[in-house]
């Protein structure tokens, strides 16, 4: 390994985190929370190679920047009362 990997891996690595701070700072801890358990996740199943554990981390980045501009909020998942069938309305 050169040290030109072990720096793109650094960077992808602090950059996953300061995505994850930013969130934090923003208010949105639901969406922050589901970031860090992936990441961790992530962590935990590629950790047997180098090169796992490199495209781990990259894919963990790339749901980072996802998630950034898709936030994911808790009322989302919580089923609503509200009535959505639009054929008693006709």
């Amino acid at each position: 390994m050169n040290g030109i990997t072990f720096i793109l891996l650094g960077l992808a690595v602090s950059f996953n985190f300061i995505v994850i701070l930013r969130k934090w700072k923003l208010k949105r801890y639901f969406d922050t929370m589901v970031d860090l358990t992936i990441l961790v996740i992530v962590c935990f199943l590629f950790c047997g190679t180098f090169s796992a554990l490199v495209t781990g981390t990259i894919a963990s980045m790339f749901v980072s920047i996802w998630l950034y501009f898709n936030p994911l909020f808790l009322h989302e998942f919580i089923p609503s009362d509200e009535d959505d069938d639009y054929e008693d309305d006709l």
